[in-house]
């Protein structure tokens, strides 16, 4: 018998067991689906943020509303229109202080960044929106759909 040693054709890295291969391919696959899911992640809250914090105050004046947080009762605090002005556009429209933008089961600003946007370049310009007073996590909300007014 020689001296030699019967070695693998395929050289297994750690303890996944996989050649080295087949463990860059799979590197080069999850790497990047990780970085993915990681950005949709953040990326709805750095949009969100240059929503509110560059698109809604171009139109707070004109409008006569001003968009803030409100302190909730729950985990979070809730953005909505904080003061809406009396005998302006949003008040004309049926807006109150207090009004909560609502997206799908919850608080969101994109309706009402939608509706802005829809404003100046046509298009539906209805948001739905729920007030402070009406936000009890333990019955209905009554939710309201209200149309921005156009220019």
């Amino acid at each position: 018998m020689s001296g030699t040693t019967n070695t693998p054709e395929r050289a297994e890295l750690g303890l996944i067991g996989l050649n080295r291969a087949t463990f860059l391919i799979a590197l080069l696959i999850l790497v990047p689906a990780v970085a993915f899911v990681a950005w949709m992640g953040f990326a709805p809250t750095f949009h969100e943020r240059q929503c509110i914090e560059s698109y809604i105050p171009s139109f707070e004046e004109r409008l006569g509303f001003k968009f803030g947080q409100l302190p909730s009762q729950g985990r979070e605090d809730l953005w909505a229109l904080v003061e809406v002005t009396e005998g302006g556009p949003l008040s004309q429209a049926g807006f109150r202080s207090g009004d909560i933008p609502r997206g799908y089961r919850r608080a969101s600003v994109w309706g009402l960044c939608a509706a802005l946007k829809a404003r100046d370049e046509g298009g539906d310009r209805t948001v739905e929106v729920v007030n402070i007073a009406d936000w009890n996590h333990d019955k209905p909300k009554r939710e309201r759909a209200l149309e921005i007014p156009g220019k």
